[in-house]
């Protein structure tokens, strides 16, 4: 189980938040993408210097969740990310 790794956006996308939720498009494959609330907090967290354990802590503060809750949430979350070629570690 490995959560030291840093989490950074990928390459060639574009990404806006729009009423809570954010659109990512993905030019190369003219996809697009929409993240929910949780989602979208998860996103922005996202930066290079983040690992899953960091924002899942702050996902548990800021939506006052149980730690466990969080981490599941935001692991689930960056796996699509992943599996988009949307973020990476």
């Amino acid at each position: 189980m490995e959560m030291a790794a840093v989490i950074k956006k990928a390459k060639k996308i574009e990404w806006k938040e729009v009423d809570g939720e954010t659109i990512i498009l993905k030019k190369e494959k003219n996809k697009f993408f929409i993240l929910n609330k949780t989602g979208t907090f998860i996103w922005k967290k996202i930066n290079g210097k983040n690992t899953e354990k960091k924002i899942s802590l702050a996902l548990a503060k800021k939506y006052d969740i149980a730690e466990e809750k969080a981490l599941a949430d935001t692991k689930q979350i960056t796996k699509k990310l992943f599996s988009f070629g949307l973020a990476k570690k």
